[in-house]
């Protein structure tokens, strides 16, 4: 989709909450000022990778497949910035009593907008979250929604879940104290196959997905499983509420938030761009491809270049010209000055369809 024509024109309803929503759901967001009057409780019952490359030689890219089901989601999204330290990756934290986040007021996501979810990614350093936005075409409570999507597939197919297919969501309870996620299936221990930084990152994953959905910052989360309390989820010990893990430990260095995948763009149009990064002097390099071939290349610009400490928000637009009508791919990465020394920059995608 592309954006409104009309600069200006009033915010839609539906344009007001995904705004809303992103503004008050970015991981790592301190939490902002609370409503003075909030739902003190919710509960509901619920139930790969394009291979492409940067560099002096050139890049190769394989074309993914369109999905069309996300155009229902096309529409601008403001970013927030997701602070935190750099880290290597750990085992999730407990939380104590007198760790917790004390809650203040920001505004809740109301049913029916688009939900951020969280999934695994690859990339140089090892996999990584990154977040996208599903739409809740069942119109439920959010936070419940988005837990149970991220157990599903992506809407990227660069992205995958990191629990075992057998994983379901019970229910999920969310307070301004506590997230309490009820789960079922073969979880306590760690499946075969699975190594303790990868049942770390799941648990993770669903964590910052929780927090996201609930917009009310970094509540601690309690895992349980089949109704009771658990000492350990994946291996993991889970006997307590855990705290999210630092974000420069577990995201992703650059993420997408728009366009979505598969997003139709009109002809001559303009394809607006918005996401996070964390990269050198703010700079936020992007290749337009078509199929392996460079069509375009420019850079964004994040709100500050953030040293490795935390992620800024960036966007900005591309004039898609006279580009003729077919499937194209957005490719960010981060900016590299160690001249190909390190274990290399971190990308993000997206298929976007010129129509």
């Amino acid at each position: 989709m592309t954006r409104p024509e009309h600069p200006g024109a009033p915010d839609s309803r539906d344009e007001q909450r995904l705004r809303h929503l992103l503004e008050s759901t970015m991981a790592g967001v301190e939490p902002n000022h609370r409503l003075d009057q909030i739902r003190s409780q919710t509960k509901v019952t619920s139930m790969s990778t394009r291979p492409w490359l940067f560099g002096a030689g050139g890049a190769a890219l394989a074309t993914a497949a369109v999905i069309t089901a996300v155009a229902m989601i096309g529409n601008p999204l403001k970013q927030a910035a997701e602070p935190g330290p750099a880290n290597t990756p750990s085992a999730t934290d407990t939380v104590s009593d007198t760790a917790q986040p004390t809650p203040t007021e920001t505004t809740q996501p109301e049913p029916g907008a688009a939900v951020p979810v969280y999934f695994v990614g690859d990339t140089p350093r090892g996999p990584r979250l990154y977040r996208e936005f599903q739409p809740n075409t069942d119109n439920t409570e959010p936070v419940s929604t988005a837990v149970s999507l991220a157990l599903g597939s992506a809407l990227d197919p660069d992205y995958r879940t990191g629990w075992p297919d057998d994983a379901a969501v019970t229910s999920v309870e969310a307070t301004p104290d506590l997230i309490t996620i009820d789960l079922s299936g073969d979880l306590h221990d760690r499946p075969v196959g699975m190594s303790q930084a990868e049942a770390s990152l799941a648990v993770n994953q669903l964590i910052y997905t929780a927090q996201a959905a609930y917009g009310e910052g970094r509540v601690p989360v309690q895992f349980l499983l089949d109704g009771s309390h658990t000492d350990q989820i994946l291996g993991e010990a889970a006997s307590e509420p855990l705290a999210a893990a630092e974000p420069m430990s577990v995201l992703s260095l650059v993420n997408l938030s728009e366009p979505t995948e598969g997003q139709a763009v009109s002809y001559g149009g303009t394809l607006h761009v918005t996401g996070v990064a964390c990269t050198f002097e703010a700079n936020v390099p992007w290749t337009l491809f078509r199929g392996d071939e460079p069509i375009e290349n420019g850079f964004f610009t994040a709100a500050e270049g953030c040293g490795g400490v935390k992620l800024f928000p960036f966007e900005g637009d591309i004039e898609l010209g006279q580009l003729s009508q077919g499937t194209y791919t957005l490719a960010i990465e981060e900016d590299d000055p160690s001249g190909g020394e390190g274990p290399g920059p971190t990308s993000d995608t997206r298929t976007i369809v010129v129509e």
